[in-house]
C-alpha cells in the first residue's frame, strides 16, 4: 500500500524506539505508531506494531491492565494487508501471549488449550511463509525464535521443547554476534523448561550458560536466572538477586508472572514457586 511520507516517517520512528526495549522508548514508540495512524488510518503496519508495542509494556510490567481490543488491532492490520508477514507475525504474538487473558473466567478445558496452541502455532506458521518471500534474515531468524517461544510456552512434550531449543540454536548461528541477547533469553528459558520434563540438572545448568551470556540482562532475564539458581539448589545466590531485583521493583508481586502465556496451570506454579522460594513476594 502507499503510505504518506509523512506516516512513513512516524512509523519509523517508533520502530526504532520500539528496538530500545526501556519503558520510556515503549511508550514514545506508541506515540509515534499513533501518530503514523492519525496520518494514515489503514496503516496496517503502524497498527499492528501499536498493538505489539502495548503488549510488551505489559508483559514487562510497565503498565498494570492487561492492554484493551489488541486482538481486535492486530485482525484489523492483517485484514488491510493479509499479505504482509509483519501483520501476521504480529497477530500471532498478540494471540500467543494473551491466550490465557482471553480463557479468564472460562473452564480453560485442556481440549480449549488444545486449541489455543494450534490456532497460535498456526498463526506463526503463516507468518513464517510468508516472511520467507518478503523478510531480511533477521528479520526471519527473530521471527523464528518467536515461534520457538510459542513452543516451549504452550509444548506439552519433550519433543516440542527441543524443537524450540533447535530452532533457537539456529537463529543464534545465523545472525550478527551483535544481536544475540534476544536469542540467548529464549534459549535459557527454553532449557528451564525442558528441566521440567527431563527432569535432568544438566538443563538448569545449559539454561544458566546461555542466560549469562547476556551482558546487560535485564530484569525479565534477571528472574530467570534466580529460578534456575533455586532450582539448582542455590538459595543464597538466588536470594541475593531477588533481594537486589525487590529494590528495583519495589511493586512487584509474583501475580505478575501469569502474564506468561503457559497454558498448562502446572509450569506456571513451578515458576512462580521457583521465584517465591528465592523470596519474591506473593
Amino acid at each position: 500500500m502507499d503510505v504518506p511520507i509523512k506516516a512513513l516517517e512516524y512509523y519509523l520512528q517508533g520502530f526504532r524506539l520500539h528496538s530500545q526495549t526501556t519503558q520510556r522508548a515503549n511508550t514514545l514508540a506508541q506515540q509515534m505508531f499513533a501518530r503514523a495512524i492519525e496520518e494514515c488510518p489503514t496503516y496496517a503496519r503502524a497498527i499492528g506494531h501499536l498493538a505489539y508495542t502495548q503488549l510488551n509494556a505489559w508483559l514487562s510490567g510497565w503498565t498494570l491492565k492487561p492492554p484493551k481490543d489488541l486482538r481486535k488491532r492486530v485482525d484489523k492490520a492483517v485484514a488491510l494487508d493479509p499479505n504482509d508477514y509483519d501483520n501476521l507475525w504480529s497477530r500471532a504474538g498478540v494471540y500467543l501471549y494473551t491466550a490465557r487473558l482471553a480463557r479468564s473466567g472460562a473452564k480453560g478445558t485442556k481440549v480449549s488449550r488444545a486449541a489455543d496452541r494450534k490456532a497460535v502455532i498456526g498463526m506463526y506458521e503463516t507468518a513464517v511463509a510468508k516472511a520467507k518471500e518478503q523478510a531480511i534474515d533477521y528479520n526471519l531468524s527473530s521471527l523464528r525464535v518467536d515461534v520457538a517461544d510459542a513452543l516451549f510456552f504452550t509444548g506439552a512434550t519433550l519433543e516440542d521443547i527441543d524443537e524450540a531449543i533447535a530452532m533457537t540454536k539456529e537463529a543464534i548461528d545465523g545472525v550478527h554476534p551483535s544481536h544475540p541477547k534476544r536469542f540467548l533469553w529464549t534459549l535459557g528459558w527454553a532449557y528451564y523448561e525442558r528441566a521440567h520434563f527431563s527432569k535432568e540438572t544438566e538443563d538448569y545448568i545449559a539454561s544458566l550458560e546461555a542466560l549469562l551470556k547476556i551482558a546487560f540482562p535485564t530484569d525479565n532475564v534477571i528472574k530467570n536466572i534466580i529460578a534456575d539458581y533455586v532450582a539448582l539448589g542455590w538459595i543464597k545466590p538466588a536470594e541475593r538477586l531477588a533481594h537486589e531485583f525487590k529494590c528495583r521493583n519495589p511493586k512487584y508481586r509474583l501475580a505478575s508472572e501469569d502474564r506468561w502465556p503457559y497454558l498448562d496451570d502446572e509450569r506456571v506454579e513451578r515458576w512462580k514457586g521457583h521465584l517465591r522460594q528465592a523470596g519474591l513476594p506473593d
